[in-house]
């Protein structure tokens, strides 16, 4: 499956997507998936502004947590995989993508500090658009990439299994990857 898919932002200024904005603004706080499911829907289609490339241009190399610290209202310290433990009273979680949310993956082969990303936009209950940085080897390391599309693959439709844009191959890659669901920011 081939689908538009990124805007790979390099913040050492050879080239960069055009955006403007921020992560900010309000967000609805029914967060459990249960409760979730109404405000979920009524949020179809809806976005978060990308977050401008140069507040992020005091680095070449970045990793997913630096850059979900900086690019959401969410704020938590540790590798990408323990956010999820670590959001459990403080922030609420739950399985039902939303504007601003982070999404967590498990750490999972050479993922071994899991990962982290901000949910940009819903596009239907199993697409989103991410942004986030250092995903992927080669020249995709260390990078940020913007309006990436997620898929979610799981047998549920929980999110617990997904699919990301890989810019190498201009497609959807082929790797599962696990996923705890995702951190919702504080109203």
């Amino acid at each position: 499956m081939t689908l538009p898919g990124s805007s790979r932002a390099s913040v050492s200024g050879s080239s960069h997507a055009s955006r403007s904005g921020g992560y900010g603004g309000s967000s609805s706080r029914s967060r459990e998936t249960a409760s979730l499911g109404s405000s979920y829907a009524n949020g179809l289609g809806m976005s978060r502004p990308a977050p401008d490339p140069r507040t992020f241009s005091d680095r070449d190399f970045w990793s997913c947590v630096p850059f979900v610290q900086r690019a959401s209202s969410v704020q938590i310290r540790g590798d990408g995989w323990t956010w999820w433990k670590n959001a459990r009273g403080v922030y609420d979680r739950g399985q039902v993508p939303a504007p601003g949310a982070v999404l967590v993956f498990k750490r999972h082969n050479a993922m071994s500090r899991g990962h982290v990303a901000v949910v940009r936009s819903v596009i239907d209950s199993r697409t989103i658009r991410i942004d986030h940085a250092n995903w992927g080897r080669g020249s995709g390391k260390g990078k940020i990439e913007l309006n990436v599309l997620a898929v979610d693959v799981s047998e549920r439709n929980d999110w617990s299994r997904t699919r990301v844009w890989y810019g190498p191959t201009g497609e959807i890659g082929q790797t599962n990857y696990p996923t705890y669901g995702f951190i919702y920011p504080s109203d």
